[in-house]
This record gives structure tokens, C-alpha cells and sequence, in this order.
């Protein structure tokens, strides 16, 4: 693990949240997921309004896989963070593993909506 994660293990946890959250906008590996959710509701023609307010939820959506830890470590105490801590082993140990089922996943879901496209 880099040496700038192991010093989050120690940073408040409203640190540890903010800085999570800046990691997670700039990472690169989160845009084409991103945009390919926001492209499907530009493309719904849902109107002005309704579509500022889908992509909100949506962007809120895509950003609870930062809050629901943070929450549950807030709410649980010591329990979750015995939790958190088993799984971020699982997570670091498999992560590879981990990428590339996502990535194959979200790459067939991208490659099946040009296909139809295309053909449709």
C-alpha cells in the first residue's frame, strides 16, 4: 500500500471522506463509467430541469460507494471498523482481480449499447 494511504488509517474521518471524495472525482478510471451514465440520461430527452435533477441523484448515486463506508464507520464505531478493516484486506489483497471484472463488465455494457446502435 502506498505510504500516502497508510496515513489516512490515522486522519479523521472527515478528512479521510474529503480527500476520498476529490480522489474519486479526478480518477480517471471513474469517467468512462461516469460519462456512459450520463450520456444514457442525456439521450432519455427527459427535458431541462428533469435532466439537471436525474443527473444529481445520478452523481449521488455514483458517490455513495464513498458515503456508505464513511456512515456505517460513523454509526458502528469499533464494530465497523472491524468490518471496513476485513474488508479493505479482501479489497487490497484481490484488487486486480476486482478491476478487471468491473472493467470487463462495464466494457461489455459499453460495447453492447454501441452495438445496438448500430444495428438498431
Amino acid at each position: 500500500m502506498p505510504k500516502w494511504m497508510k496515513t489516512l488509517d490515522s486522519s479523521r474521518v472527515l478528512n479521510a471522506f474529503a480527500l476520498g471524495f476529490a480522489l474519486m472525482a479526478i480518477n480517471l478510471k471513474n469517467m468512462p463509467i461516469f460519462l456512459s451514465g450520463v450520456g444514457d440520461i442525456l439521450q432519455a430527452s427527459l427535458g431541462g430541469m428533469t435532466t439537471v435533477i436525474v443527473v444529481l441523484v445520478f452523481s449521488l448515486l455514483a458517490s455513495s460507494s464513498l458515503g456508505v463506508p464513511v456512515a456505517f464507520y460513523i454509526i458502528g464505531g469499533e464494530k465497523a471498523k472491524a468490518s471496513l478493516d476485513s474488508a479493505k484486506a479482501l479489497m487490497l489483497q484481490n484488487n486486480s482481480a476486482i478491476l478487471a471484472v468491473l472493467f470487463l463488465i462495464f466494457g461489455l455494457n459499453i460495447v453492447g449499447k454501441g452495438l445496438a446502435a448500430l444495428l438498431g
